[in-house]
Order: structure tokens, then sequence, then C-alpha cells
């Protein structure tokens, strides 16, 4: 997927693709490339959430420096829309990469116990290798107390 910033006249980060993603915007071969003969997910109905607010999906507050972590709450408006948008799903896989993999991780549950009873698969590609506890209580990078991390490890 092709990565866009620009900086605006005061100096912070802005995203770019604002008007929305379109098949254009994946790589072929991957898991939305309806084309590769390979690819298990062809045939699937896709949601793809961007990941916009610094907070692997999960936060739940302005910081004091002015970003609003918002993850969690966003995770639950598209969760409104999509349960009953796919209401006749048979299954769901939660994909995510790099920091997205650390919201599938994150989410895992809430994904899973809103669309219950259906079966809810997980693929994280680079995003934690070890277990959200273990994670959360080893790194000294990430500081979810910035943001308010609300999805809790189980």
């Amino acid at each position: 997927m092709r990565r866009s910033t620009h900086r605006p006249s005061n100096g912070q980060r802005c995203a770019l693709h604002l008007d929305g993603f379109d098949e254009t915007m994946f790589e072929p071969g991957s898991i939305f490339d309806r084309d590769a003969p390979g690819n298990p997910y062809r045939d699937h109905s896709f949601a793809f959430i961007p990941y916009c607010t610094g907070d692997f999906h999960s936060g739940d507050r302005e910081a004091e420096y002015g970003i609003h972590h918002v993850g969690y709450r966003n995770m639950g408006l598209y969760l409104e829309r999509l349960v009953p948008t796919f209401c006749g799903a048979s299954d769901v896989t939660l994909v995510g990469s790099s920091a997205g993999g650390f919201g599938t991780v994150f989410n895992y549950d809430r994904v899973r116990q809103a669309f219950a009873p259906r079966r809810v698969d997980l693929v994280d590609d680079a995003g934690p290798s070890t277990s959200p506890t273990t994670y959360i209580s080893s790194t000294t990078s990430c500081r979810p107390s910035r943001w308010d991390r609300r999805c809790k490890p189980g």
C-alpha cells in the first residue's frame, strides 16, 4: 500500500487519502486482490478500517499534545455498522498488518463478541509477536496510558 503524508504549514503530519480507499490502493497479490488465484479471500466481502489515530485502534482520549487517540471509539462505531451489514456471514476473519496487527489483537475479543455466535479468526501480520499482556507490560516505547487504552488484554 502506498503511504503518503504531508506537512501543512503548522508542521504536523497529516494523512492523505482522506477521500477513501479503493482497489487501486492495495498491492497486487495481497488478500484484497480478487484476481489472485491462490487468494483464499478473493470471494469474500471486505471492510477496510484504516489506521489513523496512533493508538493501535484502542485509545479513547485526546492527549495533552493534541492528538485524538480514539481508535476504541472508532472501532465501536465500525462494529455498529459492520455487524448488521454482514449479518449473513458464516465466519469473520480479522486481519491487521503492522500497527493494524496490534489492533487485531487488542480488539479480537470485542469483535468476537459482536459477531457471536459466528466464528472469528485473527490474522496478525507484523503486529505483536507475544501476548498482549506481555507486550503492554514489557514495552517502554509505547505509552498506552497517554491514549487511555480501552481494549484490555484478557
